[in-house]
């Protein structure tokens, strides 16, 4: 399978950007998940958001994780804009 970037809901609310390495009928296997959250924030008056992402498992020295299908809302191709982004967060993760 080549990559293919993924974006996953997680029936905890949760939203994963990863790389989809494998799947079957009970499974989504996938690699260096990052969970992406919304930090709230005030300027000038006006409530906006700061979106972040960090790893799935911070305590992990493992990067692929097998997710039971029942515990995923759905799988959706991740956005090719967000593909280098998605690729950044990851690289900067490896590097610390």
């Amino acid at each position: 399978m080549n990559e293919y970037f993924v974006i996953v809901k997680l029936v905890s609310g949760e939203q994963v950007m990863a790389t989809l390495t494998d799947e079957d009928e009970g499974y989504v296997e996938l690699h260096q998940p990052m969970v992406i959250r919304m930090v709230p924030f005030i300027n000038n008056g006006k409530a906006h958001e700061h979106v972040t992402a960090a790893p799935l498992c911070q305590f992990s020295d493992d990067s692929y994780f097998r997710i039971p299908r029942s515990s995923i809302m759905f799988v959706k191709k991740l956005h090719d804009i967000l593909v280098p982004h998605y690729t950044r967060i990851v690289d900067d993760h490896e590097a610390t």
